[in-house]
């Protein structure tokens, strides 16, 4: 278990080259791609649904979305672990391929999960954020300072 690191008081942390699923404080979500100001076109997140974790793990019916855990790290680090089985080759090639996730506009993220992860800043900033990739997932984490 060295790819697991545990710490008192604080959330299942993953190494980059672990293939779990960070998933025991997780929040299971659907995340809509793209920017609310286009209609949900372009390169972002457009929308954060909660799903039910009771439900079983559906597969998104757009090209446009894609189901991902989101976890949120004491030192200000909101991070969400893509499904690769969830995201379709169009948006593989759109939003996965050139090792950058990018934000173009600024992305509220919904306070239903602001308050469940306690987070002092409820914003995910226009940026160029990395991604790290195994084989079951894509991490991208966005640094909330």
């Amino acid at each position: 278990m060295k790819d697991i690191q545990f710490r008192p008081g604080a959330s299942l942390m993953v190494n980059r080259t672990s293939d779990n699923f960070p998933v025991l404080n997780g929040v299971r979500t659907e995340v809509k791609f793209g920017m609310v100001s286009r209609n949900c076109s372009g390169f972002g997140i457009c929308t954060v649904e909660v799903e039910a974790t009771s439900q079983p793990l559906s597969l998104t019916t757009s090209c446009h979305s894609a189901v991902a855990y989101l976890t949120y790290e004491s030192f200000g680090q909101l991070c969400f672990y893509f499904l690769k089985g969830t995201v379709c080759p169009k948006a593989e090639r759109k939003f996965f391929r050139r090792g950058l996730f990018v934000v173009n506009e600024t992305f509220v993220v919904p306070g239903a999960i602001a308050r469940r992860f306690d987070m002092n800043n409820q914003f995910v900033r226009r940026g160029k954020y990395p991604i790290v990739e195994t084989e079951k997932f894509w991490r991208v984490s966005f640094n909330q300072y």
